[in-house]
């Protein structure tokens, strides 16, 4: 299987640090993990623990902010920053690379979703599938969410947290050209579940969970097991991979009496 690749960096800690609060933050340009020093550790905690929404260091123009996830912006560029309570002698960090920048790596989820909008009384469905996805939508979490309309590209790795609804995933129409067609998706699930995994696999980092929502007929979701299958025995994707029927989800709850 095609993963994308972390980097291991480790920095030995050589001062003592009040609690064992260490703030720092990683290099953009090189990936190297850097503390700061006791004396601004001690500031900058102290701005965290009274609630503010952001420091400035104006001697190295940078600002911290902490609200919602911590962030840290120095000279206009964005920097991954991180809290950290430790007794060891040591930081070590997962390290990625985007567009040869480097980030602080944080676990995610990634989340598929594909309908086929033939299903009957598919409004009917669309709160119930709303809430299933938006099951996976925490506060802190980094879990990505992708789903397709038919030759329109509706989400491609959007993080979550910034999707609150999904009404344009169950209009029954697109527009091109100034056009409307019928957006049939019996003759194109099977290459769009492909398209999905493709998009995740560029994003997809060892030990991450994939979970792939369908809303299709039966026969169709049997079709796409069989390929999900298929790909395991192949080694193209791994048992973190899983397809999940949401028909049987909404038959099976009591909590929905749809059908």
């Amino acid at each position: 299987m095609l993963l994308n690749k972390l980097i291991s960096k480790k920095i030995n800690i050589e001062n003592n640090y009040n609690n064992n609060i260490i703030w720092g933050y990683i290099d953009i340009y090189k990936g190297n993990i850097i503390i700061y020093s006791r004396q601004m550790c001690v500031k900058i905690e102290n701005n965290y623990k009274n609630n503010k929404a952001f420091i400035n260091i104006d001697f190295l123009n940078t600002t911290i902010y902490f609200k919602n996830r911590l962030k840290q912006i120095t000279n206009n560029k964005k920097y991954s920053v991180f809290r950290l309570i430790t007794n060891n002698s040591y930081i070590e960090k997962n390290i990625f690379s985007k567009k040869d920048k480097f980030y602080e790596y944080n676990k995610q989820e990634h989340i598929g979703l594909l309908v086929n909008e033939n299903i009957e009384y598919l409004d009917y469905y669309k709160d119930i599938v709303e809430d299933i996805i938006f099951k996976h939508k925490t506060e802190f979490s980094n879990n990505r969410f992708y789903s397709y309309r038919k030759n329109i590209n509706i989400y491609n790795n959007t993080n979550l947290k910034n999707i609150n609804n999904l009404d344009c995933l169950f209009d029954a129409y697109y527009e091109i050209d100034n056009t409307y067609e019928f957006n049939n998706y019996n003759n194109t699930i099977y290459s769009q579940f492909i398209n999905l995994l493709l998009h995740i696999c560029k994003n997809y980092y060892d030990g991450e969970y994939t979970h792939i929502y369908i809303l299709s007929t039966n026969d169709e979701f049997r079709v796409l097991a069989d390929i999900s299958n298929k790909l395991k025995n192949k080694n193209f994707i791994n048992n973190n991979w899983s397809i999940i029927s949401l028909n049987n989800i909404i038959n099976e709850s009591s909590e929905y009496n749809i059908i």
